[in-house]
């Protein structure tokens, strides 16, 4: 007959290790898609590459990347897509992308940007400058200076002078 091994209960470094590699950030998109989300009000998990990028997970299974970066001070989130339609690469270089432009963008302009893309990292620099084009007006330059010309004029403090004629303005 065969001696029976006693079961230990799980030690506190077990215990320890299984906390820690719960909340590990995610590196492939196959743990992205196994994990499953148990708070009913949705919960973020970091991924691992860029800084800021998370996956934000709801209860019924639906889960989308997100980019939390920072921008006038506080830390703003821009979802990028859902899982089934962004990789990975292109959530990846699209965080790094929305952390860039967020320096020199409105956050505005970074969000419409990323309605339109639908994760392509190529079609977020194309939309984000439609965004960002003025838009065009049916003014000429003529009928836009007429209308300047007497804003302009009130804060003159001396008028117009041999340096600076009333025909520059």
């Amino acid at each position: 007959m065969s001696k029976m091994i006693p079961l230990k209960p799980a030690s506190k470094v077990y215990l320890e290790v299984y906390l820690a590699m719960a909340n590990r950030p995610f590196r492939t998109i196959m743990e992205i898609r196994a994990w499953k989300p148990t708070n009913i009000n949705g919960e973020e998990r970091k991924v691992s590459h860029p800084k800021g990028l998370y996956v934000r997970g709801q209860h019924t299974g639906t889960k989308a990347f997100v980019a939390r970066k920072a921008y006038k001070g506080d830390v703003v989130p821009c979802t990028i897509g859902s899982i089934e339609k962004v990789k990975l690469e292109s959530a990846r270089t699209l965080t790094n992308l929305i952390g860039y432009e967020l320096k020199k963008n409105s956050l505005e302009n970074v969000r419409k940007a990323l309605v339109n893309c639908a994760g392509d990292h190529t079609l977020f620099q194309e939309e984000l400058k439609k965004v960002k084009a003025p838009a065009v007006s049916g003014m000429t330059v003529d009928e836009f200076m007429e209308e300047w010309l007497p804003i302009k004029q009130a804060s003159l403090a001396d008028g117009p002078s041999r340096r600076r004629p009333e025909s520059l303005y």
